[in-house]
């Protein structure tokens, strides 16, 4: 992915040698992952591309990516479905083959279960909206947020300078945009999105956005990297109804490096076109 370097502080480990060395063993196994989308990559396939064994290699890359290796390997097969859905007429056997999966039914239960519709839909709706910008798409969403009541737990926006859009800002179980969130936001950049209605457990916060020239194929496939993101590295823990330490944090969205994963998830199309089939009165948040 254009051959950056990832800065070191990304993935919260010192600046020295040791560190900049388990960056190039991530990335190592994040390309030959890209690379061998289809092949069946174990977790010693994996450390073998890292140089590392594979019970230091699976605590080096869940330290640098929030994900578990499996879980990784897992979007991008689904990300690679999803371009080929967006992009080609193959159909959807040939597609679960070519990414990796021997059964249809495994393939479409975990598309469905990670993207958030099954691939014919998900087929479907991006040929239908392929060329809507994807900032009208969340500003659908958006005009029928209701902010939650109490508030449980904020977050800050900021970065994406010359964005001028919203992002989408989910509460997920892992590093990676993928599955339900427990919550979601849409505010805008810079702004502030909040939560409410948490159940006790742990969750990754995470930031994506798009220029708005950006169209909704382009956003959900990621395709041209245009997107910009922002993670964080420390779940925040939900315990009694309450934020336990910090009540807020902070994501400041930056353009996408190589370690980011893709984003998986395709929350806010699916969402915005039960909005337009089912339409929704606009509902005024309880604190304007």
């Amino acid at each position: 992915m254009n051959g950056e370097r990832v800065p070191l502080e990304s993935a919260g480990c010192a600046t020295d040698q040791t560190a900049e060395d388990r960056i190039e063993a991530v990335l190592r196994s994040v390309r030959m992952m890209r690379e061998n989308v289809g092949d069946e990559l174990s977790l010693r396939d994996l450390a073998q591309s890292a140089l590392l064994s594979p019970f230091h290699f699976h605590r080096v890359f869940r330290q640098m990516t929030a994900s578990t290796p499996a879980r990784y390997l897992a979007a991008w097969r689904m990300a690679e479905a999803k371009r080929m859905l967006a992009y080609s007429s193959v159909n959807v056997t040939d597609i679960c083959m070519q990414v990796g999966y021997s059964s249809l039914g495994t393939f479409t239960s975990q598309f469905t279960r990670l993207v958030g519709v099954p691939p014919r839909r998900f087929r479907a709706l991006v040929t239908a909206w392929s060329d809507q910008p994807f900032a009208a798409v969340l500003a659908d969403l958006r005009s029928v947020l209701v902010e939650p009541d109490p508030v449980q737990l904020t977050g800050t926006i900021t970065g994406g300078e010359g964005v001028d859009a919203f992002a989408v800002v989910g509460l997920f179980s892992s590093g990676i945009p993928q599955e339900a969130p427990a919550a979601c936001a849409i505010p805008e950049v810079p702004g502030m999105a909040v939560f409410g209605g948490l159940p006790d457990g742990e969750y990754y916060p995470l930031a994506m956005c798009f220029p708005p020239s950006v169209t909704v194929a382009e956003a959900m496939v990621d395709e041209l990297d245009r997107g910009y993101f922002a993670a964080s590295r420390v779940p925040v823990r939900i315990s009694g109804g309450v934020a336990l330490t910090h009540s807020a944090f902070t994501l400041r969205v930056r353009p996408r490096r190589q370690l980011d994963p893709p984003m998986v998830l395709a929350l806010p199309l699916v969402v915005a076109a039960q909005l337009r089939e089912t339409p929704m009165p606009r509902q005024r948040s309880p604190r304007s």
